[in-house]
């Protein structure tokens, strides 16, 4: 078997399924003109993602390894000139952020969320020398025989000094919370030891550790479900894996197995998927997956329907509203493209219009992609 060479994160999309990481084989690795041109909704949760850790990145970056520095950027970024400066800068990067966010896509939401974790990490740090590294690059790195990373980027390291003892954090921002540390060390398992090896095995004597010591952490921008405020600062610690451990990947991966989960909400393959199944796809020709109790409240699924089994009655430029029968049922969508040819059959990525629910006969939904 040649050598598998490709990326971190997609790695990561082969370690949750085959066919998602043969999908987006090709995007990864040397590939990054073709990546460049890819525009995102500014309603996908990836390119919200992409926004805040950009920011998070222009803040650290100019702020001489201070936190309290960083705030300040922050603050200032509300003002147009910085904000001008801000995308001169984003707009010259490898891969820009595309399409490019405007003054009014920094809210008093994302602006909060991201003063509240650079708040409360000043507190936890801010009395320690510190050294900040952002998207520290990985490139051509050898996991064992059979594996090389040829291109990656680390979020941020942290380098603290405790009085003499000397830790690393090695930190990628999400801008959600997993579900449990469970589920993160699952899907984030794999990228983040690569991330760690990299530092222990390259990087370390370039910070002035040649045995470096400290650990990987999910950091999340995002807002508590309970109350709606702001997270704060949360480390999920993610733990180290065992070469066994990438042998076992490597062993899946040659069988091309075929996995679905979670993931499949997130996955490139939802119009073209060759596994049928999967707990987060419901075919609403079944009147049974309309229950409300079935549909995830807070994470994007997939739903499938035909024009042979349903009828347009309403659109608007908001939504469309089409009528099932035997029994009857109302299916709402929000946000669909204006070129959506409510004719065939349709897969698509949505997620749960609360106003409108889930319930035996009506479900509203959000159209994702």
């Amino acid at each position: 078997m040649a050598d598998l060479v490709t990326s971190p994160t997609n790695l990561a999309k082969y370690n949750a399924c085959f066919a998602w990481g043969d999908f987006n084989q090709s995007s990864y690795v040397g590939n990054l003109e073709s990546a460049s041109g890819n525009s995102l909704s500014k309603r996908e949760p990836r390119w919200i993602g992409l926004f805040l850790h950009r920011i998070l990145q222009f803040c650290l970056e100019k702020s001489e390894n201070s936190f309290a520095n960083a705030i300040d950027i922050l603050t200032a970024l509300r003002t147009e000139t910085t904000w001008a400066a801000f995308i001169d800068e984003i707009d010259d990067d490898q891969i820009p952020l595309s399409p490019l966010p405007e003054f009014s896509d920094f809210g008093e939401t994302q602006f909060q969320d991201l003063r509240s974790l650079l708040f409360e990490m000043n507190n936890e740090y801010g009395r320690y020398p510190t050294e900040f590294y952002c998207e520290e690059e990985i490139t051509d790195f050898k996991i064992i025989d059979g594996l090389i990373i040829r291109l990656g980027f680390i979020d941020f390291i942290m380098k603290v000094d405790y009085g003499g003892e000397t830790e690393f954090s090695v930190i990628d921002w999400k801008s959600s919370v997993p579900k449990s540390n469970a589920s993160a060390q699952q899907k984030f398992g794999v990228q983040m030891d690569i991330y760690w090896r990299w530092l222990r095995d390259k990087l370390g004597k370039k910070l002035g550790s040649d045995d470096p010591v400290g650990g990987t952490y999910l950091v999340p921008i995002s807002r508590k479900k309970d109350s709606g405020q702001p997270v704060g600062f949360v480390e999920i610690e993610i733990d180290e894996l065992s070469d066994d451990d990438y042998k076992s990947l490597l062993s899946r991966i040659a069988r091309m197995e075929i996995t679905p989960g979670e993931h499949c909400s997130f996955c490139d393959l939802v119009q073209h998927c060759p596994s049928d199944d999967g707990p987060f796809r419901y075919d609403l020709s079944d009147s049974e997956k309309w229950i409300g109790s079935s549909i995830p409240r807070d994470s994007q699924f997939i739903i499938d329907f035909s024009s042979r089994e349903c009828r347009l009655i309403e659109q608007t430029q908001r939504k469309f509203v089409f009528k099932f029968d035997n029994p009857e049922r109302k299916l709402t969508i929000f946000g669909l493209p204006h070129d959506f040819n409510p004719d065939g059959h349709h897969r698509m990525v949505v997620k749960l219009a609360r106003k409108i629910g889930a319930a035996r006969n009506r479900l509203g939904v959000w159209f994702v992609r």
